[in-house]
């Protein structure tokens, strides 16, 4: 979706939970993923993958910076997007992650 000039990914995932406050406490417990469907698993895991991967980052300030020239140096050059064969964006992620470590 793009919305305002800006491109948004809208997923949407129904959780066992009964408030929303209960939520960022049990998202990334496992357990959590215990019947719930296929779809709503995966609609997730973007945010806990997210979570965990900025839970190494050390300056976070700096990560992001770098991980939105690399996407914009990426789309620039037409190479960025996995359904068009190249890195998408958990993959830049994990790349500026792993440079992020050193």
């Amino acid at each position: 979706m793009k919305f305002d000039g800006v491109e948004i990914d809208l997923l949407y995932a129904k959780l066992p939970v009964s408030s929303i406050s209960e939520i960022n406490d049990r998202l990334d417990d496992d357990e959590m993923l215990f019947g719930m469907n296929k779809e709503c698993i995966l609609s997730i895991n973007g945010k806990r993958n997210t979570d965990k991967i900025l839970s190494i980052i050390h300056n976070q300030v700096t990560f992001r910076k770098v991980l939105k020239l690399i996407k914009f140096w990426a789309k620039r050059r037409g190479i960025y997007g996995s359904i068009f064969g190249f890195l998408g964006g958990v993959s830049w992620t994990i790349l500026v992650a792993r440079i992020c470590l050193f």
